[in-house]
């Protein structure tokens, strides 16, 4: 009788706490998989592909930082052939707003890129190649629904800015959209 007296004077909100919610795990992985557009100097290049992860930790209800890499590519076909090959690792802060039934963020942060691009043209000059690697940052927004108690699906859409020294000065400037799968632990 004393336990039944007790379990009905605790708050329900004592009793059990959803994985979901703001007071569950402190730290994530979210994985990504989608578009990647070129813009900047490169726009010309067509639509190619990315796909990477993060590890992120909540610092509190509201903040986030979050660690990521990234296999980011893009190629053109025909008479020029255009190939760049990038690798983004970022570190950014996050803006989460936490819900029972998912998530959304807005975040921003700096970039080391290391990239290459490739040029090939029918002149028989052969290819030319060119390696660099170099700084940059980004801002994006990320939204997410709970598929599980720890698992989200969600789109993402960041853009980023960098300036490359192919042989020059290259804006390598790019939006990425992409489906994430994210796991909190």
């Amino acid at each position: 009788l004393l336990a039944a007296a007790f379990a009905l004077a605790v708050p329900q909100g004592a009793r059990a706490q959803p994985v979901s919610e703001a007071s569950g795990p402190d730290t994530y992985l979210l994985f990504h998989l989608g578009a990647l557009v070129p813009q900047g100097d490169l726009s010309s290049l067509p639509t190619g592909t990315t796909f990477g992860g993060l590890f992120g930790a909540r610092f509190n209800q509201v903040l986030s930082f979050e660690a990521g890499v990234a296999l980011d590519h893009a190629r053109s076909d025909g008479a020029v052939r255009t190939r760049l090959l990038d690798i983004p690792i970022s570190v950014s802060v996050a803006a989460r707003l936490w819900m029972k039934q998912g998530e959304l963020a807005v975040y921003a942060g700096p970039d080391l890129h290391m990239a290459t691009l490739s040029v090939d043209t029918d002149s028989g000059l052969g290819e030319s190649t060119r390696t660099d690697t170099f700084f940059g940052g980004h801002v994006g927004v990320r939204a997410g629904l709970n598929v599980w108690p720890t698992t989200l699906v969600g789109l993402d859409v960041r853009t980023s800015f960098a300036q490359a020294r192919f042989g020059g000065s290259t804006r390598v400037d790019d939006t990425r959209i992409a489906l994430t799968l994210g796991y909190r632990f």
